[in-house]
Formats: structure tokens, sequence, C-alpha cells
């Protein structure tokens, strides 16, 4: 065997091993926050479903990031009729934002991403320095497609029926 990759394997194995609290939290955080996507969804939605107009249901699913590695967590649907819209997680770490989950329907996609309550649009920022930690509240928020990307409040019914009629061709 190759000791060059017998010390690979090991310094890898010791990396996960020291991450592995860490990582957990990070992962459950990322759960809650897919599970109050969901609550927020299924609250807008709760006068078609008690009459069953509209059925709701979950699913898991399976992710990978590099982060995390492989792990399981679920996907909404919505019926509507013969329309089936999908809510599914993208990832906690994307570009731009502290997490995405789409939105798609028979007509497209639409993004909806976790970021800062009061931001309105992305902020990136490159430096060589660490991030300043603090903490910001964070919320769901619908997001436009590039170049020129808006973010609209998710806690608007309104924007959120939309955007749902959007993806579903409605």
């Amino acid at each position: 065997m190759s000791s060059v990759f017998d010390e690979f394997v090991k310094i890898q194995t010791e990396e996960k091993n020291d991450s592995s609290i860490s990582v957990e939290s990070e992962k459950q955080e990322w759960d809650n926050w897919i599970h109050e996507l969901y609550k927020i969804v299924t609250n807008y939605l709760k006068e078609y479903t008690n009459d069953k107009r509209i059925e709701i249901t979950l699913s898991d699913i399976d992710l990978h990031e590099d982060q995390f590695g492989f792990y399981k967590t679920k996907a909404l649907s919505i019926i509507i009729g013969k329309k089936v819209v999908e809510f599914r997680p993208k990832g906690r770490f994307v570009i731009g934002a502290y997490g995405r989950v789409d939105m798609a329907g028979p007509a497209g996609t639409i993004k909806i991403v976790l970021v800062d309550k009061n931001s309105d649009k992305p902020y990136i920022s490159v430096s060589s320095l660490p991030p300043i930690s603090k903490q910001m509240e964070k919320a769901w928020k619908i997001s436009t497609p590039p170049p020129h990307i808006k973010y609209y409040d998710l806690d608007d019914k309104e924007i959120f029926f939309d955007a749902l009629m959007k993806v579903a061709n409605g």
C-alpha cells in the first residue's frame, strides 16, 4: 500500500472526527430552518388543506455536501389538482446565502434562500481576514433570477402565492 495514501486517509479521518460535533450541530440547525420554511408554507395553505383542495406530503431525500457528507432531509410536495410543486433543499452551503431550497413545478423553479432578514439583495465580500462573528436574524426570502437578483420577503403571503402559481403554471 502507498504510505502517501495511508497518510492522506489518516488526515481525512482525523479531520472528520475533530469536526463531527460542530458538523452535527450545524446539520441540526439547517434541518430546523428547513422545518421552519415548511411550517410557513403549510400555514399559508392551511385553509386549502383543511377542506382537502390541496394535499401536502413530506418525503425523505438524500443530499450530499462537502462539509456534511451524505445526509437525509425532507422534501415537501404540494398537490393542487394534477399539478405538483416540490420544495427540495439544495444545500446549507451556497454562495451568498445560509441555505437554499428550490420550489419546482411544471413551469419552472424559484429559489428560496435563507439570508439576513434585512437584506433585499445578495451581498458578497471577499477578505483575507476571518469574518467577524455577529448574530444576525435570518429569514427565508424568494430570490429573483440573476443578473439583477432581488429578495422578496416570504412572510408576505401574496408574494408566496404568486411564486407558487408561477411554478405551477397557474
